[in-house]
């Protein structure tokens, strides 16, 4: 692989480019208006914001204050968060502080560091004002801002710098640093980084691969360092969204075609950032002989392939930026003789641009259903602007002061998109994340809940609560009803909330990272909601809400569900939510031995609905200590609410 022939420094802005000062000036501020004025915060973003405020309050680096749970893909955008938030206070406005200064630094660098001439740097400004998916990631409070920043930081060094040891030592710290922030971005420059290792052994300028290999080791001290604190902190090496997402039972063809849906959407709603990504390999490839731009165009070939293989992402655009960066750059490191065939591509980038319905610099008057979702890809600021966007926020002054009141009572919500509830809810609320990203528990679990609905969405793929998980968090015991999954909790109970200091804890970590209590829960979700699922009084004991989401009670299959109430009663009405249109037979049954049941529904409606029901006589007169309930007939996610004993 040959590796991009050093330029020198006067090589860059000459006198000539001076013409292009205005244009550059102008467009630097007409991005830096429509960047502010779109600026907003996703309900991801929050997910991070409270670990940040957990942290400075001193309750550690913990989502839910009772357990040790890194919720949160980006260690290095996080201790950003933290800083910004120490200086600035707010946290809404410290994350919009940081993502806007970060963004800017990153554009300039960009413009008047890597860009070879003025109208390369206009070009750049151009393709990156006009990208609907970069000027609403240059904010949204995910890390995006800080892997831009990065990249620009690497080929100033890769492109600009002389090779020595020095600037080779400086590139793996960078790429270091990508790993920190999310890693899968280092796709995006291993190429490149392979590249200047591979050119660190030719004479007469190379540095050696002994120097090289050394240099690139103690350059990973960082990465190494916090990977061993998460192992000793949280006791796991990698995000627990992690597994949340990649231990959910879709078959990998399913996951292509989604990637491919991604695509399709992105040249939709955004046409322009796919465009620009493309023809930047294009450009890569049919210059490569005189420059070789091809790790910058193997880097985004190879993360847009990673794109493809995961399914994409249900936020429209969030994954291409990264690309469409690094794409920038490839641009600005051409002569303006060569970007004399982009020009009308600019003006077409221009119009597409400025007259797509979605373009950031008209307003939108899109339906609800339009902004939501196409193929499960969602335009995610559209959604929140009115709710999380700076204007908004700044004219209506609502989002700062719009806290829920601490409290000593400890609770437990079960929800999804946790994001925001959860950042402004007590810090004594302990949310389940149905989806499993902040729940250590229900991530390594199989999305039971998406298959009862025979439907996923990329990213979140909703569980079932195994029986007593409710009151298990609560107490901080371990409750749960089924013998292999209360084994597997107890392990994750010892490493999310044990002792730090002690060695025993240790142990049961290295057998989780190993897979010795895998075998536990194989096949667990699956069995049950066939067979049965086992539930206990507090499981179904918090009354809901008629319309509440099913997945928000106790999901049941075609097996149904036995709750051992632990007692007996004889009360002879009862007040059961399960969800609506659906045919439910319950049975009551005495040590044992089954009564007399009762079929109940359908009832028309949505979500969970309770009914309430005449206890058969014989078994209120003798008693009952179980319920069974199975569904019998309908087409939605058949789950129980709560139950109440009536007289």
């Amino acid at each position: 692989m040959r590796v991009l022939v050093q330029r020198p420094q006067d090589d860059r802005w000459g006198p000539e480019d001076l013409h292009c000062l205005p244009a550059v000036a102008v467009l630097l501020g007409i991005f830096g208006y429509v960047v502010v004025k779109n600026a907003w915060l996703c309900d991801d973003a929050f997910l991070s914001l409270r670990t940040v405020e957990n942290f400075l309050g001193g309750y550690g680096c913990t989502w839910n204050v009772a357990e040790r749970v890194q919720i949160f893909t980006h260690p290095l955008w996080l201790f950003v968060l933290c800083v910004s938030c120490t200086i600035v206070g707010n946290a809404y406005f410290a994350a919009l502080t940081a993502a806007l200064a970060i963004t800017f630094c990153a554009v300039f660098l960009l413009v008047l560091r890597l860009a070879k001439a003025g109208p390369s740097a206009v070009l750049v400004l151009i393709v990156l004002s006009m990208s609907k998916a970069f000027i609403d990631y240059s904010t949204s409070g995910l890390e995006n801002p800080m892997t831009h920043l990065l990249l620009a930081l690497f080929f100033c060094v890769y492109f600009v710098s002389p090779r020595n040891l020095g600037s080779f030592f400086v590139m793996s710290l960078t790429a270091n640093f990508a790993l920190l922030n999310r890693m899968d971005s280092i796709l995006l420059i291993f190429p490149a980084l392979a590249a200047a290792f591979f050119h660190s052994r030719k004479p007469p300028e190379g540095i050696g691969v002994k120097a090289a290999i050394g240099v690139f080791l103690y350059s990973m001290g960082p990465f190494i360092a916090w990977e061993l604190f998460s192992l000793w902190y949280y006791g796991t090496p990698f995000p627990n969204s992690a597994y949340a997402k990649l231990l959910n039972g879709i078959p990998q063809m399913d996951l292509i075609k989604h990637g491919g849906a991604y695509y399709w959407n992105s040249l939709a709603w955004d046409p322009v950032t796919l465009s620009v990504i493309l023809s930047a390999v294009v450009g890569a490839v049919l210059l490569m002989e005189k420059y070789d731009f091809v790790p910058a165009a193997l880097g985004i070939g190879l993360y847009c392939l990673y794109i493809l293989y995961i399914g994409g992402d249900f936020m429209s655009g969030r994954f291409l930026t990264g690309p469409l960066f690094l794409a920038a750059i490839v641009f600005s490191q051409m002569r303006p003789i060569e970007l004399r065939p982009l020009l009308l591509v600019s003006a077409v980038l221009i119009l597409v641009g400025l007259f797509n319905p979605r373009s950031p610099y008209v307003a939108s008057d899109l339906s609800p259903q339009e902004v939501m979702r196409a193929k499960g890809v969602y335009d995610e600021r559209q959604y929140y602007a009115e709710r999380f966007g700076l204007v908004n926020v700044l004219t209506e002054r609502r989002l700062s002061t719009y806290r829920i009141p601490e409290t000593n009572s400890p609770s437990t919500e079960v929800c999804i998109e946790c994001g925001f509830k959860a950042y402004i809810s007590p810090r004594t609320t302990h949310f389940i994340d149905i989806a499993g990203l902040g729940d250590p528990l229900l991530a390594r679990l199989e999305p039971g809940a998406s298959w009862l609905l025979r439907r996923w969405r990329i990213g979140h793929f909703l569980r079932v609560i195994p029986g007593g998980y409710k009151e298990s968090v609560v107490s901080g015991e371990n409750r749960l009803a089924d013998p292999p999954v209360r084994q597997y909790y107890s392990a994750l109970h010892v490493a999310a909330r044990g002792n730090l200091l002690d060695p025993d804890r240790l142990g049961v970590i290295w057998k989780l990272n190993t897979g010795q209590y895998r075998k536990l829960t194989e096949g667990y979700v699956a069995a049950s909601l066939l067979k049965g699922r086992l539930l206990i009084p507090s499981d179904v004991s918090q009354p809901m809400p008629d319309g509440s989401q099913p997945w928000a009670g106790m999901g049941i299959g075609p097996g149904g569900a036995t709750i051992e109430l632990g007692r007996t009663v004889d009360s002879p009405n009862m007040k059961i939510s399960l969800t609506a249109n659906y045919v439910y037979e319950i049975g009551f049954l005495l040590l044992g031995k089954p009564f007399y049941g009762v079929e109940v529904g359908p009832v028309n409606g949505r979500g969970l609905v309770a009914h309430r029901i005449s206890i058969p006589r014989d078994s209120a007169a003798h008693g009952y200590d179980t319920i069974s309930v199975r569904p019998v007939q309908g087409r939605t996610f058949p789950a129980i609410g709560y139950v109440e004993f009536l007289r």
